[in-house]
């Protein structure tokens, strides 16, 4: 009866290692979250069609997302440094060991984003 206790507790701790090893650091949660602002602030200011606009009007829509993409690009690699140090400030940090949930409040907005096994997933965006 021992025996199977210990062996049920095995995978266990097996699993809290893993999770305790891959829980990111802050480091990695910054870089996560300003590549993902870049990536909304290139959607919301770049998409320029919809499933209504004309075939002719996606075309040139395309030339001028295409262009609007390439300036945030270059916007975006020369202000990351700034974008990174803003994240970094205005986060908060609360580790459990095996996972850790960092609150950002970014412009008018608020995200909880958990960091377990080596990703990060965004639970909540508020206003």
């Amino acid at each position: 009866m021992k025996d199977k206790k210990i062996i049920s507790l095995i995978p266990i701790g097996i699993i809290s290692g893993v999770m305790l090893f891959t829980n990111p650091n802050q480091t990695d949660y910054v870089d996560y979250a300003s590549n993902r602002f870049v990536k909304e602030a290139k959607e919301a200011m770049c998409n320029t069609s919809n499933d209504q606009t004309p075939e002719w009007q996606k075309a040139i829509g395309g030339l001028i997302e295409s262009a609007c993409q390439t300036g945030l690009d270059w916007a975006g690699s020369s202000i990351r440094p700034d974008l990174e140090n803003y994240i970094s400030n205005a986060t908060q940090k609360q580790n459990y060991l095996l996972f850790t949930i960092y609150s950002t409040k970014l412009l008018n907005q608020k995200f909880h984003t958990v960091g377990i096994f080596g990703n990060f997933i965004t639970l909540s965006r508020t206003n």
